[in-house]
């Protein structure tokens, strides 16, 4: 799993699923090695495999493993089923994670949820977040496709947030 996650922060995507791959085949068991992998081969657009690998995840662990329960939460989000995506990550609300944050951010924007989206940002900014959310959504959307970085960004447009670069 340690190489699959290097390979892909080197920007070695079909290395680092091939390691994922053979990492899942050695450990059956660990249902974060399909979750982890669902989620990268779902962010670089392989989309139909990272929710197959989300679900297998699922399928094979006691609880829904964090990347399984994002990479759902980012296809419900994709599809345009904002509510189902707002209740997939209020269930992973976490405050150190900016992935999360973001997409919450993103769902209240497409759902006018200005209350939702307060919340959203406080978690994003807080405790040592930076004070322009632009800083941080490029750096966490930089390893997606372009069409779910886009899509996700239009979210945070709704919020009333633009990213870096735009007026």
């Amino acid at each position: 799993m340690a190489q699959m996650l290097a390979r892909f922060a080197a920007g070695e995507t079909e290395a680092a699923f091939l390691s994922g791959q053979r990492a899942s085949a050695l450990n059956p068991l660990d249902e974060a090695i399909p979750a982890r992998l669902g989620l990268l081969q779902y962010v670089t657009g392989h989309w139909s495999e990272g929710v197959r690998l989300a679900r297998l995840a699922a399928a094979n662990g006691e609880y829904l493993h964090h990347d399984a329960a994002l990479t759902l939460a980012l296809d419900a989000y994709r599809g345009r089923r904002y509510d189902e995506a707002l209740l997939r990550v209020r269930q992973l609300a976490n405050s150190s994670d900016q992935a999360v944050n973001l997409l919450r951010l993103a769902i209240a924007g497409q759902l006018g949820l200005t209350q939702e989206a307060a919340s959203a940002l406080d978690a994003v900014r807080a405790p040592k977040g930076p004070a322009d959310i632009s800083l941080l959504a490029g750096p966490v959307t930089r390893s997606y496709v372009p069409e779910l970085a886009a899509v996700i960004e239009d979210g945070l447009g709704k919020a009333g947030l633009r990213p870096a670069g735009n007026p």
